[in-house]
């Protein structure tokens, strides 16, 4: 406000106001500097010690890895150049493109976290601006990367057998099989964590105990499956009764 009050002064008495400003160096404005002049006179007044970057102003840029920054930039080429021709007809048409999956997979940005099994075994920093890219052009496609990646990839990583790993994980890596994610309690949507269903494993029966809200679904059977210590299993309902498959 300071600067701006003595700009608007020098202009009132008639005084030329001359701006020099220096050239950016990677994104970072450089100070200006104002000088006033009446005949041989100069004023000058001094710039902000600090300058704001209004492209970075949280001043990430300079905190990521080069491996981030590339990741990120030639994943931004093909959102840009490949992706974004075909989003606005797509979107118009109800169109879903299932051939971007597959070259979503080609590019290492399916499952990007996970070590091995196909997968490329970056940061979740690279995963968040791989995801900042996508959303950047279509929310859907991102939605359709990130459930992939974190609801279907990443609970197979963390407790499945190494089995179900070897047999699931190379081929959604690849985009060759979709992953889906269900959640039907009436209580809550997007919000997984806040699930009132809990299931409790009877070994002597090999039951399941199920508690919670009942889906609201007409269809007479459906299928949950539980994680119990070191395996998988999955229980079907029909009607009213629980067996394990």
């Amino acid at each position: 406000m300071a600067l701006r009050s003595a700009a608007f002064r020098l202009l009132a008495n008639s005084q030329r106001c001359t701006l020099i400003a220096a050239s950016r160096a990677q994104g970072n404005a450089a100070p200006a500097q104002w000088e006033a002049e009446k005949g041989s006179a100069k004023k000058t007044v001094k710039p902000p010690k600090v300058q704001f970057n209004w492209r970075d102003a949280l001043e990430l840029e300079g905190q990521l890895t080069e491996e981030e920054v590339m990741i990120r930039d030639s994943f931004r080429t093909y959102c840009q150049e490949k992706l974004m021709p075909r989003i606005l007809m797509a979107n118009r048409h109800e169109v879903f493109h299932r051939e971007i999956v597959s070259e979503m997979g080609e590019l290492g940005v399916l499952g990007p976290t996970i070590q091995g099994y196909g997968c490329a075994g970056t940061s979740y920093v690279a995963y968040g601006l791989i995801a900042r890219e996508v959303e950047r052009v279509d929310s859907g496609y991102r939605s359709v990367m990130s459930v992939q990646s974190s609801l279907v990839m990443h609970p197979i990583n963390a407790y499945g057998t190494e089995e179900q790993k070897e047999k699931y994980l190379p081929k959604l890596a690849r985009g060759e099989i979709l992953g889906c994610f269900g959640l039907t309690e009436p209580n809550h949507g997007s919000d997984p964590g806040g699930m009132e269903t809990r299931a409790k494993y009877n070994p002597s029966s090999r039951t399941f105990t199920i508690t919670g809200p009942r889906p609201g679904s007409l269809a007479p059977q459906w299928q949950i499956s539980v994680w119990c210590g070191p395996s998988v299993r999955t229980a079907v309902c029909a009607a009213s009764s629980w067996s394990v498959a």
